[in-house]
């Protein structure tokens, strides 16, 4: 049997030490484990990583515009996406060489968010982001726009529950430690979820799940956990919602 572990990190700050502690267990001897985690989580662990001297350690790398053997695996990626469309793939390789666009170029060299880049052109065929919140935020809009049928953009409403992801994606990052020394910061209940958008809540939370902000990912005490889509849109809720510097 294989035991695929993925997402360890959005558990806790001890969830390493809690699969290593496990995995030493009689039921455990005979498995084989696949297990991803995102690497400042890995390499951060508290009192040091103690799973890395039992696993085979694999690291996702970000593509490259330039391999030893002459590839561009930026370029290869944009025009598998956009196989029958071969000018607006050329487009978009040709574009990120431009002067002053070396910032996002390094960004989307990661494969997720090349990914993003390439749905938001395809649906809105727009120039290319200046940051990293910009790409972000093409995306986002994507998104509504793809879930329209499920969704009526009422300018309003999403507005509200921007504001309201931010809250809690925010509330998520700033959270302290509690009895045990874990920080959850990227789980939520539904009763946490309730207390912080109020009377917004029943609103809200279902108009989240329908969009996909937000997602089941398991059950505590009876009621639903719920996280968001990846946790980079977690970190970039909690941004926009950071209204100046006195924040920090």
């Amino acid at each position: 049997m294989w035991l695929l572990l993925d997402g360890l990190d959005e558990m806790s700050d001890d969830a390493l030490a809690a699969i290593h502690r496990d995995l030493g267990d009689a039921w455990a001897e005979n498995l084989r484990v696949v297990m991803t985690c995102r690497i400042d989580q890995w390499e951060t662990a508290a009192g040091g990583n103690i799973l890395t001297d039992s696993f085979d350690v694999y690291r996702t790398l970000d593509y490259s515009y330039q391999t030893s053997k002459g590839e561009d695996q930026v370029k290869e990626f944009i025009g598998k996406w956009f196989a029958d469309n071969e000018t607006v793939a050329t487009q978009i390789r040709t574009e990120l060489d431009d002067p002053g666009k070396e910032r996002i170029k390094d960004l989307v060299k990661n494969p997720l968010r090349l990914t993003l880049l390439c749905a938001s052109w395809e649906k809105d065929n727009q120039a290319l982001p200046e940051t990293k919140a910009n790409l972000y935020r093409g995306f986002v809009n994507y998104l509504y726009n793809w879930k329209a049928a499920e969704f009526k953009d009422e300018v309003k409403l999403r507005q509200e529950l921007d504001l309201a992801l931010g809250e809690l994606a925010k509330a998520g990052l700033n959270r302290q430690p509690i009895n045990d020394g874990a920080v959850r910061r990227f789980r939520f209940t539904t009763s946490e979820i309730s207390e912080l958008w109020a009377d917004r809540s029943d609103t809200l939370l279902p108009t989240a799940k329908n969009l996909g902000w937000l997602n089941v990912v398991g059950e505590e005490a009876g009621e639903d956990v719920y996280a968001f889509y990846h946790p980079t849109f977690q970190e970039y809720f909690a941004a926009t919602s950071v209204n100046n510097w006195h924040f920090f």
